[in-house]
């Protein structure tokens, strides 16, 4: 089922990704021409997402307990691109000559982690089914990454890339090890009525050690008996059924019995 919060975090990410390619050649260092630049990528952007947007705008409207805003969260894709651009090119100024350049950046199908036919029987199962694309990867500098959206930033996200840097390392072998995360967390719904502020995306860096990746093992492991077990699992605890609101398994949980709150 489909609610406000996955398609406004898939539009982030497309929109993220249309900025990095933008401002990849942008070296004009007046402000104007920043706001100039931005602004044109914002708008190409809309036109050309214009049935996903329209999307947005009827999930906003159907899910209204979700507290999705199609609105803001355009205004906060135009402020977040002009900020990023201006990033791009302070980091033009000040980076050193070992610092990370655009061209050390791998995203989209160049960030596919994939099954290689020479290494085939070597591979093990760690619980990432292959091919697996992080938002980006950095090969270079041992860095994985991961856009996520929402409130606010969850512990659990840094999972993600724990899981994509088991799987990159593999696939790749020996040599090729990933040993940092980095969450690119873009807030797209402000926790207060009373408050609208312009937020901004947020980057959240972190070793990826042997204590996260033996979480995310054990993850898979809790979730790999769970699916394994022909007994269904039990129901959640009155005070975990805020996470129901929003699980693409809601529907089949109630049919089989499960109360709910109104409004959860």
């Amino acid at each position: 089922m489909k609610t406000w919060g996955p398609k406004a975090g898939n539009l982030v990410e497309k929109y993220v990704f249309s900025v990095f390619d933008s401002s990849k050649d942008f070296t004009n260092q007046k402000y104007s021409n920043i706001i100039e630049v931005s602004d044109e990528n914002h708008n190409n952007y809309v036109n050309s997402n214009v049935n996903s947007i329209e999307e947005l705008r009827s999930l906003e409207e159907r899910f209204s307990d979700e507290k999705g805003n199609t609105k803001w969260l355009k205004k906060l894709l135009k402020s977040n691109g002009r900020a990023e651009f201006s990033f791009r090119y302070l980091n033009e100024i000040l980076k050193e000559d070992i610092s990370v350049n655009n061209v050390d950046i791998f995203y989209g199908e160049h960030a596919k982690i994939d099954m290689p036919r020479k290494r085939k029987q070597h591979i093990k199962q760690v619980g990432i089914s292959l091919p697996a694309t992080p938002d980006f990867i950095i090969p270079k500098y041992r860095i994985v990454g991961d856009i996520k959206t929402g409130v606010e930033f969850k512990p659990h996200f840094q999972l993600t890339c724990a899981g994509y840097a088991l799987a990159h390392e593999n696939v790749k072998g020996e040599g090729n090890h990933i040993d940092w995360g980095i969450i690119y967390f873009f807030p797209t719904r402000n926790p207060s009525l009373f408050r609208k502020s312009i937020t901004f995306a947020q980057l959240y860096i972190f070793p990826i050690d042997n204590y996260l990746r033996s979480e995310f093992l054990a993850k898979r492991d809790e979730a790999y008996a769970i699916i394994s077990n022909p007994q269904k699992p039990p129901f959640p605890q009155s005070n975990e059924s805020k996470h129901c609101e929003y699980c693409r398994f809601r529907g089949i949980c109630v049919q089989d019995g499960l109360k709910l709150e109104v409004g959860v």
